[in-house]
């Protein structure tokens, strides 16, 4: 959104806390499951190093980007545009999209430690993934 945006509006859901985790990361750990087979049901969480809200996380990849974009609250609900907005710039389908927006309007910690023990590996830092998809970006335009 920051690269295609002269202006990103800012809902509710933007202070938010989130343990954003790099692509990288994320594969690496699905690729891994498949080395740990088990009976049991079990839900593993996994997430990145930071516990951060939204906000500061687009003001992060603004100032890495070099792209600044002002933040402007709107006094409407913003549930409603952002599902229709996301339709527009994106191949998500409403359903999903009202769904992803309803989860960001909670803080999401992480209780990562089980699947870190499971499958051991260093985590991207936050300023690192920006960087990484920065260059990937800038090397496929």
């Amino acid at each position: 959104m920051t690269y295609n945006l002269f202006i990103l509006t800012r809902p509710r859901w933007i202070r938010s806390k989130s343990c954003p985790i790099a692509l990288e990361n994320m594969l690496y750990y699905l690729t891994q499951l498949i080395a740990h087979p088990t009976n049991e049901h079990r839900i593993l969480d996994a997430g990145g190093q930071e516990y951060i809200d939204y906000q500061t996380l687009f003001k992060r990849f603004m100032q890495t980007s070099g792209k600044y974009r002002p933040l402007i609250p709107l006094p409407i609900p913003i549930r409603l545009i952002s599902i229709q907005f996301i339709k527009l710039i994106t191949s998500v389908s409403p359903s999903i999209t009202k769904s992803l927006i309803q989860g960001l309007q909670h803080n999401l910690p992480t209780n990562d430690q089980a699947l870190k023990q499971l499958i051991p590996q260093n985590c991207l830092a936050l300023m690192k993934q920006s960087n990484k998809r920065l260059f990937t970006r800038q090397c496929h335009q």
